[in-house]
Order: C-alpha cells, then structure tokens, then sequence
C-alpha cells in the first residue's frame, strides 16, 4: 500500500532526527486514513547505529500523523514540501527539540500535548475515577478544571507566532 501511494504521490514531508542515548527504542509514524489509526498504516523508522532517521513521507495534502516513541504516542502535523527534524530522548520517550520548517507548528501541538486523556476520562482500577461523581460537584470537580485546562492550552496557541489559520486548526 504504502510504496503505491507513494507512486502517485509527488509531495512529500520529510521526517529525520536523532534520538539522544541511542537505545532499541523503536519509532513509527501511522498517519490515519479518516481519523482511525489503523496498524496496517504503521511506517517503522529505520534508525541507525548513531541513532539518526531520515524518511520521506508521501502526502498530497496537510495530515495528521501518529509518531510513536516505543508505545508513546504523539500528533504531528505533516504538509506537502515542509520538513520536521526531530531529538527524542530515550529515557522519557520525549521530544527534547523541534528544527525545519514544520516546527513551530508541531512544538505548539507538543506543548498543548494534544493527545492527552482529559483528567476526567482517566481510570483509576479499569473504574473513570468521576464516574459516580455526585451531580452536584460536577461544576467544581470535573468542567471548572477541565475549563482551566483548555484555556491554558488556548492561550498557548494564542500567544503563539503561528499564522490565524494554523491557530485556527490547532483550537479545533
């Protein structure tokens, strides 16, 4: 699949890094066909002996995308001609560094840490810890806070140099 979409593909994105502490770590990069990762679009990234990847990625036009750092899972945004150079620290699986013409839009995504379980939707022994919360201490236990939240990650965005339209995106 991936080498025949790439035939009919003629842009690309290009991916490369380094992963400080060279380790067995293992990346990928799944980017989603209608908003469902599915393991058949799994990329494994060759890395090698220093620790260094480079890849190109097909895309026709703007995506999201899976990168995975082990089992760790973080969004980048990927657009045709730009490109993302990436340092992975491989205690934390973390990215320690951002470089290329893709960064300012995927260090904001990093930092609002997009993919994050809403506090509220975290299990506590296979239970939601506020699922038998009582209905009058929602408004202070569970949407003040979350409300809290969002606005700090707004404001992130907001105070950013990213464009109206990238700004508009990433609130979405």
């Amino acid at each position: 699949f991936f080498t025949l979409f790439s035939l009919i593909c003629s842009a690309k994105f290009h991916l490369s890094g380094k992963i400080r502490r060279n380790s067995s770590i293992t990346l990928k990069v799944n980017i989603p066909s209608i908003y469902t990762l599915n393991k058949t679009n799994d990329l494994l990234i060759t890395v090698n002996e220093e620790g260094r990847f480079s890849l190109d990625l097909p895309i026709n036009e703007q995506k999201f995308a899976h990168f995975f750092i082990d089992n760790k899972s973080y969004i980048l945004l990927l657009r045709p001609d730009k490109d993302l150079n990436l340092e992975i620290d491989e205690i934390n699986h973390t990215i320690l560094n951002f470089m290329g013409s893709a960064a300012p839009e995927n260090q904001i995504l990093y930092a609002i840490d997009i993919n994050k379980i809403p506090f509220f939707m975290e299990r506590e022994n296979e239970t939601y810890r506020y699922a038998k919360t009582n209905p009058n201490e929602v408004q202070d236990l569970v949407v003040l806070p979350w409300l809290k939240e969002r606005n700090q990650r707004l404001s992130i965005i907001k105070k950013s140099t990213l464009t109206e339209t990238d700004k508009n995106l990433l609130k979405s």
